[in-house]
């Protein structure tokens, strides 16, 4: 079972992401700000977080509380109850096979998972800002500022390259990281299964579930 929200995901991303752009743009960008300017800012940036983790939480526990109830109904003893009790039992199974989930859409469900994807979104958004800032102070260093000393250079240079060879190790590191979990499900994909155990066949489904 889903519940859509509709339209208003569209309003709310914008809005979301065109305050999250103001917010960082403000802070990396505009300088000797009041400090009555800086608590308000904190303390709208800490509601909107907690809001975020409640709607989050929340999300999840419905599922969860949706797949125990559908645990509970599949252990249920209904060989033996009247007809009546069937019929209201074949409803309550087959209005519980999917999960109840609140979602966004058809692929975004309002659970952990979301909320760490957020988490890195706002994690990549302000590493990018960061860098953004690096680069345009040290070509306006480059650029701006003449007889620079040789040692300043040096390490300017230096702290490029660094940046550079570290940003290409962890690109490197999360392409060997996607390449490992598609060999390792295309090589759980050819396991024959068919002879195994009870045991064996629910290690394998957990297995399968997590490389999917």
């Amino acid at each position: 079972m889903v519940r859509d929200t509709g339209i208003f995901v569209l309003f709310l991303s914008i809005s979301g992401a065109m305050l999250g752009v103001s917010l960082m743009m403000f802070f990396y960008v505009i300088e000797d700000t009041p400090t009555f300017v800086n608590v308000r800012l904190c303390a709208l940036i800490f509601a909107a977080t907690i809001t975020g983790m409640l709607y989050v939480i929340q999300g999840q526990n419905t599922e969860d509380i949706s797949e125990e109830c559908f645990q509970t109904l599949t252990e249920m003893g209904w060989y033996y109850w009247n007809e009546e009790n069937k019929r209201i039992y074949q409803l309550l199974f087959i209005n519980s096979c999917e999960p109840f989930s609140i979602r966004f859409s058809e692929n975004m469900a309002v659970n952990y998972k979301l909320g760490i994807e957020l988490a890195k979104a706002v994690y990549s958004m302000m590493s990018f800002m960061t860098g953004a800032m690096l680069g345009i102070s040290l070509m306006m260093l480059f650029y701006v500022v003449e007889d620079t000393p040789t040692f300043v250079n040096v390490r300017l240079c230096g702290l490029i390259f660094a940046a550079t060879i570290t940003g290409m190790l962890y690109v490197i590191q999360g392409q060997n990281i996607e390449d490992i979990s598609v060999e390792l499900f295309e090589t759980v994909t050819q396991m024959d299964w068919h002879y195994w155990n009870e045991e064996n066949k629910r290690i394998y489904q957990i297995m399968f579930l997590n490389t999917f």
